[in-house]
């Protein structure tokens, strides 16, 4: 009987990572504009995915709750877009990203998993801004841009960095700051060949020199990023290689 129950666990542990991959790719798929129908099956995925979970893997548990907060941040997005930004529809998407994120977040920190818990203060973070809370959302992409320094994920790192600028920017909070985190996802996302990314940093550095005098009599920053600590310095005692990345 034992043997029984170990076989069923070990096949219900497969069956959710194989439910969490074909949801991650569903959430890689929706690209930056969030295809909708993506977006609702990768959800429906990571539901089967957290069902099929055998009790005990925490962590797993974790990165799934992750996932869900970024798949209702991106349908929060799209409903910005075709409804507009002040919407029952976005608001409860965001409550509910913000509300997934915070989960992962307690996970995470119960496992002292320093990266998850970064990414996962990243989009409580962003789901706070997007509600209009500006004061509540500062110090957590703060922590997570912290954070993440140390991680060794340069790409993160900048998605914070921008995020962490662009809301400094919006509420007028030492804009020299801003502008240097910008400035480096700038850098970053060129060296890592994103473009998509870097052309958004670019766009944001333009707008804040034509709205703000400071910005537009600044000279650009010769700060330099120190070097990251190491992937497993931000998860030491954690035996998992983490999720698969989500752009």
């Amino acid at each position: 009987a034992r043997e029984v129950a170990v076989r069923s666990a070990n096949r219900g542990y497969l069956e959710s990572r194989v439910a969490e991959a074909r949801a991650v790719v569903r959430l890689n798929q929706a690209g930056p504009d969030g295809d909708v129908e993506e977006l609702h099956y990768a959800l429906r995925d990571l539901s089967e995915a957290t069902q099929l979970l055998p009790s005990g893997y925490v962590l797993w548990e974790a990165w799934y709750a992750y996932h869900r907060a970024r798949a209702c941040a991106a349908l929060a997005g799209h409903a910005a877009r075709t409804s507009g930004p002040d919407t029952v529809e976005r608001r409860n998407l965001l409550l509910e990203a913000r509300q997934w994120a915070q989960s992962a977040l307690d996970m995470f920190a119960a496992s002292s998993h320093k990266f998850g818990v970064a990414r996962s203060r990243f989009e409580v973070g962003l789901a706070y801004a997007g509600e209009g809370e500006p004061n509540l959302a500062l110090p957590m992409l703060e922590e997570a841009r912290e954070t993440l320094f140390f991680c060794g994920d340069r790409w993160v790192e900048a998605k914070a960095a921008m995020a962490l600028g662009e809301l400094r920017l919006s509420i007028g909070a030492d804009v020299d700051t801003a502008m240097t985190e910008i400035e480096f996802a700038r850098d970053t996302f060129r060296a890592l060949g994103d473009g998509r990314n870097r052309d958004r940093a670019v766009a944001l550095l333009k707008a804040a020199r034509r709205r703000s005098p400071a910005a537009a009599g600044r000279r650009r920053s010769g700060w330099r990023r120190r070097s990251a600590g190491s992937w497993s310095s931000c998860t030491a005692g954690i035996s998992t290689s983490g999720p698969p990345r989500i752009r």
